[in-house]
């Protein structure tokens, strides 16, 4: 099963829909890859293909741009964060398991209290 199977296409808002956006990143980019399969490409010339580093580089900005206290999430927790927040959001576990490609609450729930003490240990240490 190669990676793209995992992803599900989101029907209801084709601008919100991950499969779409990769789709097109991998259409735009075709000429800067020749053949290299790697997705994430530098946008510096030449676009070579990014390192773990500098992904997670790019992941700590955006949760800086967040107002994530970085020191206490790195580029590691966004999917357990991303869970979170859709469940402070009120959004059902059961699309929350579906979106993450959970078949089982557990994982969510392990996830989500790592989490959700973090956030209020942040709190109380305010």
């Amino acid at each position: 099963m190669g990676a793209w199977s995992l992803l599900r296409a989101y029907a209801d808002d084709k601008q919100l829909c991950v499969v779409k956006l990769l789709q097109e990143y991998v259409q735009m980019t075709l000429k800067f890859r020749g053949n290299n399969a790697q997705l994430l490409l530098s946008y510096h010339k030449p676009h070579n293909p990014v390192s773990t580093a500098t992904i997670g580089r790019w992941l700590k900005e955006v949760l800086k741009r967040a107002d994530t206290d970085i020191q206490k999430f790195s580029a590691h927790n966004t999917r357990s964060a991303s869970v979170s927040a859709a469940k402070t959001l009120n959004i059902s576990v059961k699309t929350i398991l579906d979106a993450a490609g959970w078949s089982n609450a557990e994982t969510f729930a392990k996830l989500y209290d790592r989490l959700r003490q973090l956030w209020l240990l942040s709190f109380k240490g305010s």
